[in-house]
């Protein structure tokens, strides 16, 4: 496991699924899901962080803004710096209904 925005997470590899990675950590899948705010069954793509705690509501200092890059969505920005999602489109009023764009800055604090 690493540490990084004061969270701990693994980083998933090829092949991983929740189940096996809260087996090994000694978590429930189903918690594994609500940290990382995905439906149960979600699949793992190599280079996923999977959180082991609750994501913070905002990002940590000093990162305040972010530019979206080419297939970035408001989850896997959310994941990057370990936030909850619906607190990243509060933050940036927009509905849920939102897609980020390449070059929108979406604050994170």
């Amino acid at each position: 496991p690493y540490r990084t925005h004061g969270l701990v997470y693994v980083i998933a590899e090829d092949g991983d699924v929740s189940e096996d990675i809260a087996d090994e950590f000694g978590f429930k899948a189903k918690d594994l899901y609500k940290y990382n705010e995905v439906p149960v069954g979600f699949p793992l793509a190599k280079g996923d962080l999977v959180y082991f705690q609750t994501k913070k509501s905002k990002a940590d200092k000093p990162y305040y803004e972010h530019v979206v890059k080419v297939g970035e969505s408001m989850h896997s920005i959310a994941q990057r710096y370990g936030i909850k999602v619906k607190n990243l489109y509060k933050m940036n009023k927009r509905d849920f209904e939102y897609v980020p764009v390449e070059g929108d800055i979406l604050k994170l604090r």
